[in-house]
């Protein structure tokens, strides 16, 4: 009998809420904002899976040390005697593992860079003319080594653009590039997915920023 009155009861606050519900009752509503709150952890997951997805090949790693340790296995797995770097840090690192390093193209057939963004939603990796390494670099060798930090990662494209307008807010680089995977890029300024341009193969070693600092 109880629970039969308690049930009218909300029945009946329903009923006047429904009769007295105003013509605009929730005026000041967002639509444009996101229902719920990004989670940063699920940025590297799907990141991860859209990457490997397209041909790619991710390594994460906890910090600058286990990148290393990952870099020297992989060089030794596939005969990586030498890599092509123009990257001050990233010699640096290569330096610490006794990795050897040049800047002549036609010594090696593997680069380094670094990048601007990672793209979750896509699995792309965003690279401008404002790199030291360059407009042309990660697309000169069939292998394309890329450092990225967890704290690269963006949502979508949309996320990536803003992002580039707050780094260089007086003038974008003259190259943008989305590389969608091996041998898959999409220059910004002309948008069509390019297939056939850039390496064979590339791999992302993602450091996780929060451990490595």
């Amino acid at each position: 009998m109880e629970e039969s009155t308690s049930k009218e009861k909300v029945l009946k606050r329903i009923r006047k809420a429904l009769i007295n519900k105003s013509a605009e009752p929730a005026p000041n509503v967002d639509f444009e904002s996101p229902i719920y709150a990004k989670n940063p952890d699920t940025l590297e997951i799907n990141f991860a899976q859209n990457f490997t997805e397209t041909g790619g090949k991710f390594v994460f790693c906890l910090d600058y040390n286990e990148c290393l340790d990952n870099l020297l296995y992989l060089a030794k797995e596939n005969t990586w005697d030498k890599l092509f770097c123009l990257e001050e840090p990233l010699k640096e690192l290569l330096d610490i593992g006794n990795l050897a390093h040049t800047e002549n193209l036609e010594e090696v057939n593997a680069c380094i860079t670094t990048c601007e963004f990672l793209i979750a939603q896509t699995g792309g990796v965003v690279v401008s003319s404002k790199l030291a390494s360059g407009r042309a670099t990660p697309f000169l060798f069939p292998v394309h080594l890329v450092v990225a930090f967890t704290s690269q990662l963006v949502e979508e494209t949309k996320d990536a653009f803003k992002n580039l307008k707050l780094k260089f807010p007086t003038q974008l680089p003259s190259m943008l590039s989305i590389i969608c995977g091996p041998g898959r890029t999409m220059a910004i300024d002309t948008m069509p997915l390019q297939v056939g341009i850039g390496s064979t193969e590339i791999y992302v070693f993602l450091i996780d920023d929060l451990i490595a600092e």
